[in-house]
């Protein structure tokens, strides 16, 4: 078939030369590598169509339809009409819920071919073709098989459209009411303890005084030794009163507490002090130590 097609191009062009070469054709005779060029693209536009390639064809039959001698422009024309209706196209769209998708990298066959969906009909060769769209929604792919004369076939890619919940009505908790331990509670717990600790401190102390002194002096010990023993029974004492008098404020300051409104969601409750107390009993240099940390 080919070269049919080839001796029907040089016999064309034979009888192509012999017209333009008779002045009884009129007008001026065309350069012979036009009419050349002209010939070859009437030959491949037949060889690319029985090969399927229509898109290629119809370039070729578009550029010897114009510019080419007569007898060439008839048959371009002609062929160039049935190759039209024989290429298949295609029209791409995409949709994202209810919305089209506007923005999107579109490629055929690998081949990026647009950047943008326009609704236009684009022209591809019958036969088998890969389609991938690439947008902010996602990325999907196609197979798609076209038939020769099947045109504005609709292929649409479909994508989920990712929707923020509503937003859920919460509905305000009554407030709760409740009595927190304020802060001076554990200002007078604290001080209490520390009271109690100096008192027993010194008691101690106290008591191991006077066994030295039974063991040592007594009963000729010295006025100032005595007086040192008193001393510490009487710190002691001043020390056990305070921590009592500091029990009874706790305990009252603990019961007559206020009552406050408290949000359900958020409660603090004894929060902004907190009271750390160690006491320790030196023997050797008879003193009491407290260590206190708020």
């Amino acid at each position: 078939m080919r070269k049919r097609n080839a001796r029907r191009g040089c016999m064309l062009l034979v009888s192509t030369l012999a017209t333009l070469s008779d002045p009884a054709s009129g007008g001026p005779p065309a350069p012979s590598n036009e009419v050349a060029q002209c010939v070859e693209n009437h030959v491949k536009a037949q060889t690319l169509r029985k090969d399927a390639k229509l898109v290629q064809s119809r370039e070729k039959l578009l550029t010897c339809s114009r510019s080419c001698p007569n007898v060439i422009q008839f048959d371009c024309s002609r062929w160039l009409e049935e190759v039209d209706n024989l290429i298949p196209s295609v029209i791409v769209r995409a949709k994202a819920g209810a919305n089209d998708v506007i923005a999107a990298r579109l490629f055929i066959d690998d081949k990026l071919v647009a950047t943008a969906l326009d609704g236009r009909e684009m022209s591809l060769d019958p036969g088998p073709h890969r389609v991938r769209l690439e947008c902010a929604e996602g990325q999907e792919q196609r197979d798609v098989l076209l038939v020769a004369g099947e045109q504005g076939r609709s292929v649409v890619f479909k994508f989920t459209k990712s929707e923020a919940p509503a937003p859920r009505e919460t509905k305000a908790a009554a407030p709760i009411e409740s009595r927190p331990v304020p802060a001076y509670v554990y200002v007078s717990g604290g001080l209490t303890l520390a009271a109690l600790g100096f008192g027993a401190g010194f008691a101690a102390a106290g008591k191991s005084n006077e066994k030295h002194l039974l063991q040592s002096c007594a009963p000729d010990c010295s006025q100032g030794q005595f007086d040192d023993l008193q001393t510490r029974y009487t710190l002691a004492n001043v020390g056990f009163g305070v921590a009592a008098v500091g029990a009874v404020t706790t305990a009252v300051l603990f019961l007559t507490r206020p009552s406050v409104q408290e949000s359900p969601v958020v409660s603090q409750r004894g929060a902004g002090l907190h009271l750390d107390a160690k006491l320790g009993l030196s023997p050797e240099n008879k003193q009491v130590v407290i260590v206190g940390a708020f």
